[in-house]
């Protein structure tokens, strides 16, 4: 009779791993859909920087040329100032 239980037991338990098997199968795969997923946020992510680090240079050049162009005027500002004291 033991021998019976544990043949049965033996079975089930078989059964029961193939089972697990094809489960952790599934969810080995979806997971590897999750990698890749993340795989590709990572490239899109990579784009995008490097995106922004072009528009970050970009506006440092426009900040640099309004700054500049501040300079100049300020100076020509001042010079028009002198000149109308002079001419008075």
């Amino acid at each position: 009779m033991k021998k019976k239980i544990q043949k049965t037991e033996q079975v089930n338990n078989s059964e029961l791993i193939v089972f697990l098997d094809k489960k952790f199968q599934k969810v080995d795969q979806q997971f590897e859909g999750v990698y890749k997923g993340f795989e590709l946020t990572n490239k899109r992510m990579d784009g995008l920087e490097s995106g922004f680090n072009g528009l970050k240079n970009d506006f440092r050049k426009l900040q640099s040329s309004i700054d500049n162009y501040a300079k100049r005027a300020d100076t020509y500002f001042q010079e028009m100032l002198m000149l109308s004291r002079k001419v008075d």
